[in-house]
């Protein structure tokens, strides 16, 4: 129990970090990714959805948040599993295209 207090006071930290006036883009990614991790790991499946999805629309026209290639499929690949879990294929397979349109090699 005491890990779960931690957990959860840690995930209230990096919402505030969220929401500051003026954000370091790179920091709000960084801190979306873990909080993705955190909800992932705690069971909050829905939550790390939301997390993936939000760093996706950051990270998606800028190569400078997440300049790796590899990096961004697998963060496609972890939405498109998460939707498919959740019984969402429409969203599943909308970003399945966008995964294929954007990086054809990617298997």
């Amino acid at each position: 129990m005491k890990l779960a207090g931690k957990t959860s006071e840690a995930a209230r930290e990096w919402e505030r970090g969220l929401r500051v006036p003026q954000p370091i883009p790179s920091t709000q990614a960084e801190l979306l990714s873990e909080l993705a991790r955190l909800s992932e790991a705690s069971g909050a499946k829905a939550e790390a959805l939301e997390r993936w999805i939000q760093l996706w629309e950051r990270v998606k026209d800028s190569g400078l948040l997440m300049p790796n290639s590899r990096q961004r499929v697998e963060l496609l690949d972890r939405i498109i599993a998460l939707q498919r879990e959740s019984g969402n294929q429409a969203q599943a397979g909308w970003y399945g295209q966008v995964k294929r349109s954007l990086f054809p090699m990617a298997r």
